[in-house]
């Protein structure tokens, strides 16, 4: 029996993934998209039309020519928010459970000291905006390190935010809070719908953010984070300017370019990586040749992209990283 049990729990994760994948399928598409028996995916896609993680809508062409029924994923199990924390505005946006289309919009901030008040308020706006549907998960982009068990660390761009009281706000509404770095989700994102999709050997540099100069790093798919969540933290490399050493952050535009072209071609070359994107502000000027310094210390194997995502990269990995938790609550039912 508990072999059993367990074959129905994975085929019935299986039945949702490829659902969750496709958009919408008839059962007889599902069984013929997983391999599982048409009876199996019958009585599965019952049960979870029952329990209301699907609901039935529209039709399809059977096999003989007949209709038939539709099942999609139930768009009321919930939704996320994702928010890029900087010192002078939220860049922002929500998506629904499957994770499709969404617009980053912005919310000003008019002095540090009020960005934990407008993150409350972004919040409770967007919540305002989806009725009868709970927020699962929001995902805040901070301008500091995160460990891997998501707890924040010092060098902190922002240390005005309060996240205790975001904290309360989301166990209020019943919402699970991921806390990461912004230039680690900036690298998500361009991974998953940016620059470089699919790939797995990158980095993505941003530059002159409001909250300063980050990195986002990725070794054989996986985030580097380092033992207390410092990979990437660029803006803690010492550089040498004639007599003074001083935090790459800290040096004028030109000696900036110069000393970033040779940390970033340094590891592109040292760690076997295929690709780099950098994302510059509107507050670097036009006359910039990172891209150009960086392309000429590097092998041509090396690609030097423009970010595609541009400066809603952090929001959109926010919105990716929160996505894909939902969906491993989902497939983890009856954690769900």
């Amino acid at each position: 029996m508990g072999n059993l049990n367990s074959l129905r729990a994975l085929n019935r994760a299986t039945i949702l993934k490829q659902i969750l994948q496709v958009g919408d399928a008839s059962r007889t598409e599902v069984a013929e998209q997983t391999g599982i028996s048409k009876v199996a995916v019958t009585s599965i896609v019952n049960d979870l039309l029952k329990e209301g993680f699907l609901v039935e809508e529209g039709y399809s062409e059977g096999s003989a020519g007949r209709p038939a029924q539709k099942v999609h994923i139930n768009p009321h199990l919930g939704w996320v928010l994702g928010i890029d924390v900087q010192p002078d505005e939220l860049r922002y946006g929500s998506s629904n459970i499957r994770g499709q289309s969404f617009q980053v919009q912005d919310m000003p901030v008019q002095h540090p000291s009020h960005v934990t008040e407008r993150v409350l308020a972004c919040i409770e706006e967007n919540v305002r905006q989806h009725p009868n549907n709970p927020l699962k998960y929001l995902c805040l982009g901070l301008a500091a390190p995160v460990d891997g068990q998501g707890q924040p660390y010092v060098p902190n761009g922002l240390p005005e935010l309060d996240l205790l009281q975001v904290k309360a706000q989301c166990d209020r509404l019943g919402t699970r809070l991921i806390l990461e770095n912004d230039a680690n989700l900036a690298a998500m994102a361009e991974q998953e719908i940016g620059a470089i999709q699919g790939e797995r050997n990158f980095l993505v540099l941003l530059r002159r953010r409001p909250s300063g100069i980050g990195m986002g790093l990725f070794q054989n798919g996986q985030l580097c984070r380092g033992e207390r969540g410092l990979a990437g933290e660029i803006s803690l490399v010492k550089w040498s300017v004639g007599t003074q050493v001083m935090s790459i952050e800290d040096l004028d535009p030109e000696n900036q370019e110069v000393a970033l072209a040779n940390v970033i071609s340094a590891l592109g070359v040292s760690l076997d990586l295929n690709a780099i994107v950098i994302y510059e502000s509107p507050l670097i000027p036009e006359t910039s040749q990172l891209k150009s310094r960086v392309r000429a210390l590097l092998p041509q194997r090396i690609g030097v992209l423009d970010s595609k995502l541009g400066r809603d990269a952090t929001a959109a990995g926010a919105l990716v990283r929160a996505v894909e938790a939902l969906h491993l609550d989902l497939l983890a039912w009856p954690e769900f």
